[in-house]
């Protein structure tokens, strides 16, 4: 059963919700504008505030969703993390856009709600700290989601066994999560990466 769980977990994750709203709000294809990232971020740049919070809302929730159901299905154990890295996979790798998708920051985020709410609230207070002094969503995302989360994983998972079953999912996703952001990362180095503002669509 851990590998329908499995296919669950891939197929709602890729379910491409920043596509779905900008067309359900008309507008242009978040595709073919910006960094033609299918997330959140990319849709605040439309200007259009209610398709973005509506994306980022259902990219948390189809993290959260799926992770949830097997932990409430069956036990904490070592799958949960195959599990939740489906959900990220089907994000960026979506069978619905022809195996391309998003970078997978807000259903990473949902997947942790489900795991652990201290892990939870580590990445998001790091990602706040970084993001409301910078203004740069993805430096944001690298530093709490590849560098503060992982460590923090890595060292509770000593002596939590919970924490454990998850380290397998934070060191693959910060992987993942980095492989995503190697455009973001030369635009970052090269001091040419956008901040994310009202007035920078």
């Amino acid at each position: 059963m851990v590998y329908v769980f499995i296919l669950l977990g891939y197929l709602c994750g890729s379910i491409p919700f920043g596509v779905l709203f900008s067309r359900i709000f008309r507008i242009v294809d978040i595709r073919n504008i910006g960094s033609g990232n299918i997330g959140a971020t990319n849709v605040f740049r439309t200007g259009n505030y209610k398709a973005a919070v509506l994306t980022l809302v259902f990219d948390f929730l189809k993290g959260f969703i799926p992770v949830s159901l097997y932990i409430h299905a069956y036990r904490f154990d070592f799958a949960i993390s195959l599990v939740a890295l489906s959900v990220v996979i089907g994000h960026v790798f979506s069978i619905f856009l022809k195996f391309k998708g998003g970078k997978g920051v807000a259903t990473t985020a949902g997947a942790y709600c489900a795991l652990d709410g201290v892990c939870f609230l580590i990445g998001l207070i790091s990602w706040c700290v970084v993001f409301f002094s910078s203004k740069i969503s993805s430096l944001a995302a690298l530093i709490s989601l590849c560098v503060i989360l992982p460590l923090f994983v890595a060292i509770m998972a000593i002596h939590n066994s919970n924490i454990a079953n998850i380290l397998l999912f934070a060191i693959v996703n910060s992987i993942m999560i980095t492989f995503t952001h190697i455009s973001n990362i030369k635009r970052l180095l090269e001091k040419k990466e956008l901040k994310l503002t009202k007035n920078n669509k």
